[in-house]
């Protein structure tokens, strides 16, 4: 997952996203300490607003009438065509006859892209009743059986891939035909918890899952006429209802950073970055952000300690009581210049939900949110 709930690293982004002039023009003379505070950040987010909204991308949220968030893939198998399927057969067949015998036909490997990219980093993910549709779309009348020739999910710098297993992955399943020539039948075929490893699989955050399949025909012993027939459909679907576990899943990212500040560093005598959260979401985050220079080598970092922010409170899974958490950060002269000159910044952030050790699921809901404030103050040393 380095991002199902990457959008929260958007909590620091805006450390790096102002650019500001902090220059004076004083006509006196002497020496004076001027003091300017820049409000940065002052915003409410939702997990809903944060991820992409895109009609091309083939990840979407799902929301219930109550409000509960379900993340969905679809992905298409390569459509298959009446003459290329009857061209596998075992007899030369015309597209209309009194029966067609048994045989199967192999379906390209299609690779589905999660795009979870999650770190885990040694935490661990556990999300509960994941579903995978598959969704058939059937023009031809004759009856048909779809099974998978082979599924495998690729957790994070897994280039081998491992086995989805289970009794849905190894049965043949039946597939509806119309009675009515160039009518269609939908049926839709459930990969569950209960029938495969689909808990395993997804807990372990793939970067992406790769399966063939084989489409046949079990006999057909009545007529059929498939002249000008319809290519049929196969779709698939992976739905993550936002039921979840986790601890200590780490997330990272190297982001551009320069404060703009056009003025000689030397006459800056302390910055303090103020930083404030009201979290609405339950989810704690540890968090560390780490300054870096031109060649990417770490400098500084924003807080001595890492900051906890802890979870909202939930009862039976779901948020009740909102935690706010405020936090001052004093930059000092002697470190100043690491701050200035830095080219990058590095957000760690470790997340867990309330009572990730017992592996209780919590709920993500489209109500839940997190408000955020971040503002900078300069204190400047100027001889006049």
């Amino acid at each position: 997952m380095k991002k199902i709930l990457s959008a929260f690293l958007i909590i620091l982004i805006f450390l790096s996203a102002c650019d500001y002039d902090f220059s004076a023009d004083i006509k006196t003379q002497g020496t004076i300490n001027p003091t300017y505070a820049v409000p940065l950040v002052d915003a409410d987010f939702t997990l809903e607003e944060l991820l992409p909204d895109d009609a091309g991308i083939n990840r979407y949220l799902e929301i219930d009438d109550q409000g509960f968030m379900t993340l969905v893939y679809k992905e298409s198998l390569p459509p298959l065509g009446i003459n290329e399927f009857l061209n596998g057969a075992p007899t030369s067949l015309p597209l209309s006859g009194p029966f067609l015998p048994a045989f199967d036909y192999t379906l390209n490997e299609t690779t589905i892209d999660l795009n979870l990219n999650i770190n885990l980093n040694g935490g661990s993910i556990t999300f509960f009743d994941p579903k995978v549709k598959i969704i058939m779309t059937n023009f031809w009348n004759i009856p048909l059986q779809f099974s998978f020739s082979n599924m495998k999910y690729y957790p994070e710098g897994d280039t081998t891939g491992k086995d989805v297993t289970g009794s849905f992955i190894t049965s043949t399943h039946s597939i509806g035909s119309p009675t009515v020539k160039n009518d269609s039948v939908v049926t839709t075929l459930e990969m569950n918890t209960g029938n495969s490893n689909i808990d395993e699989v997804l807990s372990a955050v793939p970067t992406f899952i790769s399966a063939g399949a084989v489409v046949g025909t079990p006999g057909q012993s009545t007529p059929f006429d498939l002249t000008g027939a319809k290519d049929n459909k196969v779709d698939m679907e992976i739905e993550i209802p936002l039921n979840l576990s986790m601890n200590n899943v780490l997330f990272t990212d190297t982001l551009d950073f320069d404060l703009g500040i056009n003025t000689d560093s030397t006459k800056v005598k302390n910055i303090t970055i103020n930083f404030g959260a009201d979290n609405g979401f339950p989810l704690g985050m540890n968090i560390q952000v780490y300054f870096l220079d031109k060649n990417f080598i770490i400098v500084d970092s924003l807080f001595s300690s890492r900051f906890d922010m802890e979870p909202a409170s939930v009862s039976n899974g779901i948020v009740n009581n909102r935690v706010n958490s405020k936090v001052s950060v004093s930059i000092p002269e002697n470190r100043m210049d690491n701050i200035l000159n830095a080219k990058y910044m590095m957000p760690h952030i470790k997340l867990r939900t309330s009572d990730a050790a017992n592996l209780l699921p919590v709920k993500i809901y489209s109500t839940y949110d997190i408000g955020l404030q971040l503002s900078a103050k300069m204190e400047l040393e100027l001889i006049l």
